[in-house]
């Protein structure tokens, strides 16, 4: 029977603009019913995996440890933890999420390491695999080459950065370590070289940024031949800048750098086999040197660095057009931030405040790019590095 008949049936008297109009009631209730049925069954969880590392090197504290993060309130919940690589203050994470590299930022009399972990986030479960050592003290920043066939870890207290080549499976190959020579402006904090974090230019260029020596220090494409310290190039910046981390736009046609230092802001664009700084602005005004981390947002408009040592905080930024930044506000926070992260949604900024220890969770206007406290907070020993997938 079709559905016509059926409803001349129910109302034989009606009109055929009446029995049209009950017909469209009908299928619009049908649809809304499976649209709601269908869109039950295909919803996704709103619920990511948040990475948290810690500074403290004792077993009890220190630690890899893994967490449920709700992204409709910013609530978090334990699921893990590993304890077998001390000081663990920077990872990395591989594209399938189940390989983890993180540093053992140790001095050289301790054996400094990068170790490979198994991560299994619906299992609750991370187990070291492998631990290598970096033959260059305290790593601070470890990450994969752009082919993902070999990480790099920067070496703070080693004055090096170490290249171990993966195999098929993800373990860490034989260690290949660049040392680089010189020193800066202030005795105390730089001098030697100082190697911060490792990066990569649009070409597959390798940059290093080097607090101790005010250079971010380049070498060529073929990196893995420049790792025996031929063919190296350097953008010098002035005498006690401090250099530490940068991050990449989304089009990699701007990088944004902040000194530790000298807690400025660097605006790059790539230049030939270069970078080329096009703005320089003060990340706070307390001159705290002591500027940590530094991100973009997932849709370009603002830019945030964290600061610590005095009025520890994140200050703000909004990126134009031409992505030159305009400083617009500052957002205090626990004791010395350190590395912080912005969910994928750009709703929440989750910041790492080393000496209260706790995590804490801040809400993203949108429109203004400015920050909230949710009152949310993760207690945690000494967290350093936060990451998010």
């Amino acid at each position: 029977m079709s559905l016509s008949s059926f409803f001349k049936r129910i109302f034989p008297s009606h009109s055929r603009e009446e029995y049209h109009s009950a017909q469209c009631t009908l299928w619009g209730t049908a649809s809304l019913l499976c649209a709601l049925l269908f869109s039950g069954c295909a919803s996704t969880s709103p619920f990511q995996y948040l990475l948290i590392g810690s500074a403290a090197t004792d077993s009890a504290s220190g630690a890899l440890r893994l967490y449920t993060f709700d992204a409709a309130n910013g609530e978090v919940q334990s699921v893990c933890e590993n304890t077998q690589v001390n000081n663990p203050t920077f990872f990395c994470l591989s594209a399938d999420h189940r390989r983890l590299y993180s540093v053992g930022e140790e001095p050289q009399e301790k054996t400094p390491s990068a170790n490979l972990l198994a991560l299994d986030a619906e299992a609750g479960t991370i187990g070291l695999l492998q631990s290598q050592p970096t033959r260059g003290a305290s790593p601070c920043f470890i990450t994969f080459t752009p082919d993902s066939s070999a990480i790099i870890t920067a070496n703070y207290m080693g004055g090096s950065i170490s290249r171990f080549p993966l195999s098929a499976d993800g373990r860490l190959g034989d260690v290949e370590v660049t040392a680089f020579q010189g020193h800066g402006l202030i005795p105390d904090r730089q001098e030697q070289s100082h190697p911060h974090a490792v990066y990569f230019t649009p070409s597959g260029q390798v940059l290093v940024n080097d607090l101790g020596c005010d250079c971010t220090r380049f070498a060529p494409v073929n990196y893995e031949a420049s790792l025996t310290g031929e063919g190296w190039k350097a953008l010098q910046y002035k005498p006690g800048t401090g250099p530490r981390h940068l991050c990449w736009d989304a089009d990699r046609s701007h990088a944004y750098l902040v000194s530790e230092i000298s807690d400025e802001v660097f605006t790059l664009v790539p230049s030939a086999d270069t970078l080329r700084v096009v703005q320089t602005l003060h990340a706070d005004s307390l001159s705290a040197t002591g500027s940590a981390d530094i991100h973009l947002t997932a849709d370009g408009r603002f830019l945030y660095a964290s600061h610590r040592l005095a009025g520890d905080g994140i200050s703000i930024f909004r990126v134009g057009p031409d992505g030159l930044l305009t400083r617009i506000g500052y957002q205090h926070c626990g004791r010395h931030p350190r590395n912080f992260l912005i969910t994928p949604d750009d709703a929440y900024l989750l910041v790492a405040c080393r000496d209260d220890n706790r995590v804490e969770v801040f809400r993203r206007d949108m429109k203004t790019g400015y920050l909230t406290p949710t009152g949310q907070t993760i207690s945690v020993p000494a967290p350093v590095c936060v990451k998010i997938f």
